[in-house]
């Protein structure tokens, strides 16, 4: 289980696993800052520093990016880069975080008649295989009725692995969506179902639960709580039956 108290102060943020609670798997505090710039003749620019602190010692985080909105275009691109022994929220403790991750895309708009987007992704890991992914989609409106999504992607590792993509989603009240996707890959089905609610603008709660059927098993649920202290943030997950992810969180307002 991982335990964290979060504080963010005019994005400025803190994380911290305090090392009295027992059911944590690891003590280690992280904290950063980011700040975004509009500029209306380019577009948005958005910068982030970050370190942890654990056993390990010191180790930083830095990313950036650039997006790009147009009336019938967008396009965008990232990058982040982190040190050897950088701490990630939600990964195991014996896993390392990637080393460089980086991503661009682009969407064409066809108004009424859907949208085309493209995109590439490279990840450059330091205990598995590298990920380097090319994917193109296709979004249309259904009206009332929802939206679909069609998407093929391919790894560009190797030998390619190719996967195909389609997905429903609908609204179900004013913060309510629903969404059943389907996958077909190399050896490999998966259908998932999901649900969220958004949190209010005010005092409220949001939750998302997920459940997947196929080649492999998961549920997962997750309930977010906002009043005028702060921000809190309870989630599970279970794949195979097993225990995945189990994670608290509160943040506070300045």
């Amino acid at each position: 289980m991982v335990c964290v108290i979060k504080i963010a102060i005019h994005g400025i943020w803190i994380q911290a696993i305090p090392a009295g609670m027992t059911s944590c798997v690891d003590t280690y505090a992280l904290g950063g800052g980011s700040s975004s710039y509009l500029y209306p003749e380019l577009g948005i620019f958005n910068l982030s520093v970050a370190g942890s602190h654990s056993d390990y010692g010191f180790s930083p985080l830095a990313a950036a990016s650039f997006q790009r909105q147009l009336r019938w275009l967008n396009f965008s691109v990232s990058t982040r880069l982190v040190g050897k022994h950088y701490m990630q929220i939600g990964l195991q403790t014996d896993t390392l975080a990637p080393l460089a991750i980086s991503s661009v895309s682009t969407g064409i708009s066809f108004g009424p008649y859907g949208s085309l987007g493209f995109g590439y992704i490279q990840q450059n890991n330091q205990d598995k295989t590298d990920v380097n992914l090319a994917s193109v989609s296709y979004n249309v409106s259904l009206g009332n009725i929802g939206a679909l999504n069609l998407g093929y992607l391919r790894s560009l590792n190797g030998q390619p692995n190719d996967s195909l993509s389609l997905t429903f989603t609908t609204s179900l009240g004013e913060r309510t969506s629903a969404s059943l996707s389907g996958i077909d890959q190399q050896n490999s089905k998966l259908a998932t179902l999901q649900v969220q609610q958004g949190i209010p603008r005010g005092n409220g709660m949001g939750y998302r639960v997920i459940a997947s059927e196929g080649s492999s098993e998961r549920f997962g649920a997750a309930v977010n709580l906002q009043n005028e202290v702060g921000l809190y943030n309870a989630e599970v997950a279970y794949v195979g039956g097993q225990p995945d992810i189990e994670a608290i969180s509160a943040a506070a307002w300045p």
